[in-house]
């Protein structure tokens, strides 16, 4: 896969001779990234700069307008610091590592973590790779709110509880993490790295956009008002792959707690509704009861139905394999720790079993809310990051 990135967009020759390759989102976050490398030592004349350019389901001209905005600013940042920018097009392969398996798990009743797999196959990955192993760089840095320490290495959560990233790097292999720097995790997002921003004299159009909480990677489209592009929705991204793939997508029933029919819902909804996720009519589902609002708690892909209850479902238990270690010693089992089984929220007190080399059982003490197939179940002790792996029951 290196080999057809060589292939692609501009030729990369010129970022060899790099000590970091700093990754630019053209967000307020890696903004600040070159600027705090510098007080910390590193020469300007050995950081090199890139973006990718994102991927898109259908990239007409909204989307192609708003990714030529999103790189320049990237480029603007760059010049702003006097560091080399390198744009990647490397959108196909982006979505041959992350999107189309993404679309697999989705279309077979899965709620994958598209981010995740952005952390660990492009960012971490394949760019980790093309950066550490082929320009010979030292490091690579990004935006993300996490913390490092060293001497072993261990990855911490970041200072900003609100916007913690370390979740999301779970699954990420520990050697690559290991050479990757993290400046911006040691600050309050608010109260220092808006002030820093402006201190640094990063243009205020990029400090006035708004955080993402998007699927990392795609593309945005062009909007009117500059700073709040507008994005795909997760119902546009599938029909657009279901009709690239001839997916026909029929309505079928929806099933309460009785097992009575209780509406219909509209066919992409089948797979793009997540356990636990609200619904009622003006999500199209046509539930009655209450104020119209019920809870996913099931998808029955073979049948096309979906079952809904009033209560949120929650479970105490999950099991979870691809487990990914980040600590120096595979930790002792059974094990007494924390855990997150998703994002926004607070790690929760578990035990867990080791079953064989690569499946776990974890039991937390409180039920915890809709756990779904293909998530990450993370674990941590105390603020460090133990490692994590993938929800599969």
């Amino acid at each position: 896969m290196v080999e057809r990135m060589l292939q692609t967009g501009r030729s990369l020759k010129n970022a060899a001779d790099t000590d970091v390759a700093v990754l630019l989102s053209a967000g307020i976050d890696s903004s600040i990234v070159p600027e705090l490398l510098m007080r910390r030592g590193y020469p300007r004349e050995r950081m090199k700069a890139f973006r990718f350019k994102l991927w898109a389901p259908e990239p007409d001209e909204a989307v192609e307008c708003r990714e030529r905005f999103e790189m320049q600013d990237a480029k603007e940042i760059a010049d702003h610091y006097g560091i080399e920018f390198f744009p990647l097009y490397w959108e196909k392969i982006v979505y041959d590592a992350v999107f189309g398996p993404a679309f697999d798990q989705y279309f077979l009743g899965a709620t994958p973590n598209p981010d995740m797999s952005c952390n660990d196959r492009i960012k971490f990955g394949i760019f980790a790779e093309y950066a550490l192993n082929r320009l010979g760089a030292r490091s690579i840095a990004t935006g993300h709110h996490v913390r490092r320490r060293d001497n072993p290495f261990r990855l911490l959560v970041g200072k900003d509880p609100n916007k913690d990233q370390s979740y999301f790097l779970g699954t990420t292999k520990r050697d690559v993490l290991a050479r990757t720097l993290f400046p911006v995790g040691e600050f309050l997002k608010d109260a220092e790295v808006r002030a820093m921003a402006r201190e640094f004299g990063i243009p205020k159009k990029i400090q006035d956009k708004r955080s993402s909480r998007d699927w990392c990677f795609v593309a945005k489209r062009q909007s009117e008002k500059d700073t709040d592009p507008a994005k795909f929705t997760l119902d546009e991204l599938l029909r657009a792959e279901g009709a690239r793939r001839g997916k026909v997508f029929s309505p079928g029933p929806i099933f309460d707690e009785q097992g009575q029919e209780v509406g219909t819902h509209n066919g992409v909804m089948l797979y793009a509704a997540t356990i636990g996720q609200k619904v009622g009519f003006k999500d199209g589902f046509g539930v009655p009861g209450g104020n119209g609002r019920k809870y996913v708690v099931g998808r029955n892909i073979s049948t096309n139905s979906l079952s809904v209850a009033s209560a949120q479902p929650a479970s105490s238990r999950v099991v979870v394999r691809n487990l990914n270690w980040l600590v120096e010693e595979k930790p002792s089992f059974p094990l007494r720790c924390l855990g997150k089984i998703r994002t926004p929220s607070k790690a929760a007190p578990l035990r867990a079993e080791l079953v064989g080399d690569d499946e776990m059982h974890v039991v937390f003490d409180e039920p915890q809310t809709a756990p779904a197939l293909g998530q990450a179940c993370v674990l941590y002790d105390g603020e460090m990051v133990l490692g994590g792996g993938t929800i599969v029951n």
